[in-house]
């Protein structure tokens, strides 16, 4: 099982999610054209329910109509259309302003500092989230639905919603406690990391490589640069460095990076899968096998999917619960993150420090897959989740803290950055 709660589940997601996802990028061609006034608010897919709710700011065009009524007559997919009080495009413009005034001021909001903005599913308002001035509590299990947050007096006060009004206008603000870490920096016994080695000198996307100066992270999918040369993708903040695998071997330098997008190309053979199976306690058992990439898919509100980090391993049952969040973290500002989420019913760590640039897919069959992303951190996020002491791999060196939630970035934004091409079959 995959997705969901039964076998049932996993083949409803993974039957009408593609045509969802089609449906929506269709939407969103079209939507594209029709100014800043009147356009997307939001778009939330529900694949187990093969329904898509589309928030539309203005007059819904009739070539957007169109596109929703061939849908639902072709491939039974019910579309409600609700009024967006704001665009996402200007949503998001005002949390872009939000962080850069945020990042050139660091004492704008007194002792506390904004770490993430981004437009709400629904294009209602912004949600800003304010570092946490202590550890979020984490219980053994999961609330059956998310509490609502708690933020403290100096949170929720007055002046800090009149600063944040005074950048972007009089926008609805959600505020939110909210910490992102990037899953990097593990630097255990190299003798034990998954994927020591691809088929010869190639490599595939959720192997172990570390730095020159031993910060460990995974490897993205394979890719083609401008020139035709091999890449391996992995997240920018792992470093601009010299890369290699588990067991010393050489990957190959870094040639393009993109801090904005926390991606980046690693010159160095790469072959187009994707590793499965188990976390780096098993990297070279009977329990490890590979899928073929066959393509990329875009990402949106309410989209499931898996990743495979080398140290946490091939993992499902995740959930896009907001699209477009901008995090900072350290200093550095990573653009148009995807924040996901576990399903499973009690507390499951589904990334840890080293899994940084690993692979986020869509699983089309048993033995291919279809891009989506590359990981970037764990976060932490009052009335969502949380961290935990690793369990299942078990704690080891460094890598001690593991996340149910985390962020990774959308396979398009780091391509296009980068002037790559998603290697597939």
């Amino acid at each position: 099982m995959l997705f969901g709660n039964s076998a049932a589940d996993t083949a409803a997601i993974m039957t009408n999610q593609p045509k969802l996802d089609s449906l929506r990028d269709r939407i969103r061609a079209v939507g594209s054209s029709s100014g800043e006034e009147a356009g997307i608010g939001g778009v939330v897919v529900d694949p187990l329910a093969n329904s898509m709710t589309l928030y539309w700011h203005g007059q819904v065009p009739s070539a957007v109509q169109e596109e929703t009524r061939r849908a639902a007559t072709g491939q039974g997919i019910k579309v409600d259309t609700l009024r967006a009080a704001y665009t996402e495009s200007d949503l998001n413009r005002k949390s872009v302003a939000l962080m850069q005034a945020a990042a050139a001021d660091p004492a704008l909001l007194g002792g506390r500092h904004i770490v993430s903005a981004g437009p709400q599913p629904d294009g209602s308002g912004l949600h800003v989230g304010l570092d946490a001035s202590t550890a979020v509590p984490r219980n053994a299990e999961k609330p059956s639905a998310p509490a609502p947050a708690t933020p403290s007096a100096a949170v929720a006060s007055a002046d800090v919603i009149t600063t944040i009004r005074g950048i972007i206008g009089d926008y609805p603000v959600t505020i939110e406690t909210v910490s992102a870490k990037p899953t990097t920096n593990w630097t255990g016994s190299s003798s034990i990391n998954r994927n020591i080695n691809g088929p010869g000198l190639y490599n595939m996307a959720g192997g172990h490589i570390h730095s020159g100066s031993g910060g460990g992270c995974s490897t993205g999918f394979a890719a083609s640069d401008s020139a035709g040369h091999d890449v391996v993708l992995t997240a920018a903040h792992c470093g601009w460095d010299n890369w290699y695998r588990g067991d010393n071997s050489s990957v190959g330098r870094t040639t393009q990076i993109s801090y904005t997008y926390d991606g980046q190309a690693v010159s160095g053979y790469s072959y187009g899968d994707v590793w499965l199976g188990p976390d780096y306690y098993n990297w070279n058992g009977a329990g490890q096998y590979t899928a073929e990439v066959t393509g990329t898919q875009s990402t949106g509100n309410g989209d499931w999917m898996c990743v495979s980090g080398s140290v946490t391993g091939y993992t499902c049952n995740m959930q896009v619960y907001r699209t477009g969040t901008h995090h900072t973290y350290d200093g550095h500002t990573w653009y148009s993150q995807n924040d996901v989420r576990d399903k499973s019913p009690n507390f499951r760590q589904i990334n840890a420090n080293g899994d940084s640039g690993g692979p986020v897919f869509f699983p089309t069959t048993g033995s291919t897959v279809l891009a989506k992303g590359l990981i970037s951190a764990g976060l932490v996020e009052s009335g969502v989740g949380g961290t935990t002491t690793c369990t299942s791999p078990a704690a080891i060196g460094d890598r001690v803290t593991c996340w149910d939630i985390m962020s990774y970035t959308d396979i398009g934004a780091i391509t296009s950055t980068l002037g790559v091409t998603i290697k597939h079959w």
